[in-house]
C-alpha cells in the first residue's frame, strides 16, 4: 500500500503505491483519484487507506490542477464535500489543525 512512509514528530508521511486496493483495469488496484474509476471501488480504496492510516480523521483530498495554487484546510475551508470528503483543486495542501489527513490524490471529478 504503501511506497515509503515515516514519521516525523507528530507528523506521519507516507506516498501510497497502486497495491492493496479493489480497482479493475485500467485503474489496477489502489486507485485514488476519483475521476472515471468506479464510485464504489474508489470509496473502498479511501477506505482501506483511512483504516490502516488514521481511521478517524477527517480527510481533504486534493485535485492537482498543475498550477500554483495552496488550498488552506480549517474551519473556514475548503468547503465543498465529494463521498465524504473535503476537497480543494489546487497544487498544494496544507493544514495547522490537529487530526486532519491531507490526501493529493490526482484528479477529482469536474464541480
Amino acid at each position: 500500500m504503501y511506497s515509503a512512509r515515516l514519521t516525523h514528530g507528530p507528523v506521519e508521511l507516507a506516498f501510497t503505491d497502486r497495491h492493496g486496493g479493489v480497482s479493475s483495469a485500467p485503474f489496477d488496484s489502489l486507485n485514488l483519484a476519483w475521476a472515471g474509476d468506479d464510485p464504489d471501488a474508489l470509496a473502498e480504496n479511501h477506505r482501506r487507506l483511512s483504516a490502516d492510516f488514521a481511521p478517524a480523521d477527517p480527510v481533504a483530498a486534493l485535485s492537482q490542477v498543475h498550477g500554483n495554487d495552496v488550498a488552506y484546510v480549517g474551519p473556514e475551508g475548503p468547503r465543498s464535500d465529494l463521498h465524504g470528503h473535503l476537497h480543494a483543486r489546487a497544487d498544494g495542501v496544507v493544514t495547522v489543525q490537529p487530526g486532519v489527513t491531507l490526501i493529493g490524490a490526482g484528479t477529482l471529478p469536474a464541480s
